[in-house]
């Protein structure tokens, strides 16, 4: 007797079935992959710099130190970036080093360096608003001593 014929979870329906998954080709794997490195890379170094800039600052806040207390914060920023950085680089390595879930992976990484970015932008943003306060600051100053 012969087995019943499998039927799809489609069958009877009007829906096409769904397409498989996108998945890059091996150049794009290869091309995507290599950023991965070079992003963990990245990542690692802010951390290490992150790290030991934190760890100078934090080392000359005894002394009330002021330039000390934001080195020290600027270390922990970095330290933060290394760490996303590091998240994007292994999301885009999963594109590279998995299959079925290559859109997946790569939006995670995407994901992770808008977040990354956004910090900066908005980092970028209030740097210069202070530069902009300083440079009116200074022009007032000026206006009225003469």
């Amino acid at each position: 007797m012969e087995p019943p014929p499998l039927i799809s979870a489609h069958a009877g329906s009007d829906e096409p079935p769904p397409p498989p998954p996108y998945e890059f080709d091996a150049t794009q794997e290869a091309l995507i992959h290599d950023l991965g490195l070079k992003m963990s890379f990245v990542g690692k170094f802010l951390i290490i710099m992150g790290l030991l800039n934190a760890a100078s600052g934090l080392r000359s806040l005894p002394s009330r130190h002021l330039p000390g207390a934001a080195t020290a914060i600027i270390g922990i920023a970095i330290i933060g970036f290394g760490f996303w950085t590091n998240s994007a680089a292994r999301s885009f390595k999963l594109v590279a080093k998995t299959s079925g879930r290559d859109i997946e992976n790569l939006m995670m990484a995407l994901g992770e360096l808008r977040k990354l970015y956004g910090v900066q932008y908005w980092l970028l943003i209030l740097a210069l608003a202070f530069v902009m306060l300083a440079i009116a600051v200074t022009l007032i100053s000026s206006f009225f001593r003469g």
